[in-house]
């Protein structure tokens, strides 16, 4: 069974300020008796919603990004949230040019003690597979 709740980027970066509206509640859904958090590129800086997550009983914290050659979040904040809250951190993030830059790819998992598990890699399309119990 699919349970979900719908959250809203809450951190917006850029040009989104020009277009966008920021949310005001966390993603949350549960599959098969796994609860899940979502965060959306920019929100992943703020340890708030990792925190959240964890204290609301999720397993597994789902990122998207697109973080370009020069962003060193795949080394600091995804291992970190993964690590201080004890949840598998899932991200896929962009790879080629795009209004970010070139973007690095590295769509990846890291288990509750922070340590990559599953890596994409970063030249071409790739995928990142793991088991999340």
């Amino acid at each position: 069974m699919l349970d979900i709740h719908r959250g809203i980027k809450l951190h917006l970066h850029g040009v989104e300020n020009d277009i966008f509206a920021a949310g005001s509640e966390d993603g949350r859904f549960t599959l098969d008796g796994v609860r899940f958090a979502l965060a959306t590129c920019y929100d992943n800086r703020f340890p708030d919603i990792a925190e959240r997550a964890r204290a609301d009983n999720c397993r597994a914290y789902l990122a998207s990004s697109v973080l370009n050659t020069e962003n060193d979040s795949l080394d600091t904040v995804y291992p970190a949230r993964a690590r201080d809250n004890g949840l598998y951190v899932v991200l896929a993030n962009v790879l080629g040019r795009n209004e970010e830059g070139e973007c690095r790819g590295g769509s990846a998992v890291w288990g509750p003690d922070g340590e990559r598990i599953a890596d994409a890699g970063t030249g071409d399309p790739g995928l990142a597979v793991a088991s999340v119990g």
